[in-house]
């Protein structure tokens, strides 16, 4: 997936890049208990969480310290179209002395991330967890 003469900025780069290349966004794709190997396999994940372990797995083998962080995307500067702000998932990793953000899904700079938690893995940061059938009756987020 990476090639093992990259070192850095451009290591973590290439695995961002492959795994934006290799895995997209597909809702009817989707399973709560699908692994890693098993989302690679079919090319599909149902939301940003779903890509952690993905990122994570060639990262923690190359010696890279990452956290996972989970919140909103702005849509300043992105040229249309484009969604309305959504909740979304990246990485921030430890090079050269100071951290700095991954996104493997978007794949390219965003001028406002607004941080609602972070964790060493989704796991940490989960939105909701539930247990049993639940139905989300309203949800709205207001950014003064």
């Amino acid at each position: 997936m990476v090639e093992r003469a990259l070192t850095g900025w451009g290591r973590v780069q290439a695995i961002s890049d492959a795994v934006h290349r290799h895995v997209r966004l597909n809702y009817r794709r989707s399973s709560q208990t699908k692994s890693a190997l098993k989302t690679y396999a079919m090319k599909a994940v149902w939301a940003c969480a779903k890509i952690s372990p993905i990122w994570q797995l060639p990262s923690a083998a190359a010696n890279i310290p990452a956290r996972y962080y989970t919140g909103y995307l702005r849509e300043i500067e992105v040229p249309p179209p484009h969604s309305a702000m959504d909740f979304a998932g990246w990485f921030e990793v430890y090079l050269g002395g100071g951290g700095h953000v991954f996104d493997p899904h978007n794949n390219n700079a965003r001028i406002e991330r607004i941080l609602i938690a972070r964790g060493r893995d989704t796991a940490d940061v989960s939105l909701t967890t539930s247990f049993g059938p639940s139905t989300l009756q309203s949800f709205q987020v207001w950014i003064a």
